[in-house]
């Protein structure tokens, strides 16, 4: 949830502040958010490193003899 203050004044010297805000308040509130989750399956990832690390260090016992 996202919260949005605006302080706007009765005074009529900030008139021009206050119209402001409140045009800014009500684009602001007119903004959809879309929450989506951000999930990896990471198993499939360590199981995939795992095999490069073992691949890799066979080459390069292949390379040294």
């Amino acid at each position: 949830m996202t919260v949005m203050l605006a302080c706007i004044s009765p005074s009529s010297r900030a008139i021009e502040e206050t119209l402001n805000t409140l045009k800014y308040a009500n684009r602001a509130a007119k903004i959809k958010k879309l929450v989506s989750k951000n999930v990896q399956n990471v198993e499939a990832h360590v199981s995939e490193y795992k095999d490069l690390v073992a691949t890799l260090k066979l080459e390069i016992e292949s390379l040294k003899q």
